[in-house]
């Protein structure tokens, strides 16, 4: 009786340590991670859902031209692109710039809350950025000359 205790004791245990020694091998990100990885011409995101609170971003430049990234509220995304070219929301010429409801002026850094821009993003780089982010649908985008127009951009849900 107290070797088959024995064994199964020993079983139990090495079944243990192969559960626990699995949990840790798990190769996915964590849960507040996004991998986003530009080419020509798109943004593939590892996920496209994070927890509200810290968002880490693994941004990398996979392809073969410089790429900007840019994270904002999808429903800012308007502004951002008539901003980034220079116009205002009425098609003022506003240069990055344009007033708000109240009248109030506002730039991009208003609305864009990461920013990785061609001169700091260019082909094979990669690097981490965080932001807390609220419960919220969020853009991320790369306007350089068409490149939004021709797809670069993702959608990221933050709950």
């Amino acid at each position: 009786m107290k070797k088959n205790n024995k064994k199964n004791l020993l079983l139990l245990v090495t079944g243990l340590l192969a559960v626990s020694t699995i949990g840790c091998l798990s190769t996915g990100e964590p849960e507040n991670r996004v991998t986003a990885t530009a080419s020509e011409f798109e943004w593939a995101l590892s996920k496209n859902t994070a927890p509200a609170g810290l968002v880490e971003f693994r941004v990398i430049n996979g392809g073969t031209e410089p790429h900007e990234f840019m994270l904002y509220k999808q429903s800012d995304a308007d502004a951002v692109i008539a901003m980034h070219r220079g116009e205002g929301m009425h098609g003022e010429e506003a240069h990055g710039h344009d007033e708000d409801d109240g009248g109030h002026m506002m730039d991009m850094g208003d609305l864009v809350i990461l920013e990785l821009d061609e001169i700091n993003f260019p082909v094979g780089t990669e690097m981490t950025l965080s932001a807390s982010l609220e419960p919220g649908v969020y853009e991320i985008g790369c306007h350089i000359e068409d490149h939004y127009e021709e797809g670069m951009r993702a959608t990221l849900i933050v709950s």
